[in-house]
């Protein structure tokens, strides 16, 4: 899962998969915020509530990131599920 924007390339693993729970469990317009130990990074994701497009359940989001030189804020997005049930970037 890409996060979109600059945000996302700046992503592991582990952010993808702290991204992936905030979309799946965080309530409309709760931010979910996470600092990656290795990248020493901040993150925040600020998912919106469930909508449907094309037939499948989609959410719109906000990110941000915070750390050393990096101050980016304000990204947003659009993740849908596939037909695996996973969130994947549009």
């Amino acid at each position: 899962m890409d996060a979109g924007g600059n945000v996302g390339r700046r992503m592991d693993r582990a952010d993808e998969g702290c991204a992936y729970q905030a979309l799946e469990f965080a309530s409309p317009g709760e931010t979910v915020f996470w600092r990656n130990p290795d990248s020493n990074l901040e993150y925040a994701i600020t998912p919106a509530n469930l909508t449907r497009r094309d037939g499948r359940e989609c959410r719109e989001y906000k990110t941000s990131v915070l750390g050393g030189s990096v101050s980016e804020k304000g990204s947003s997005g659009l993740a849908c599920r596939n037909s695996n049930g996973a969130w994947v970037i549009e």
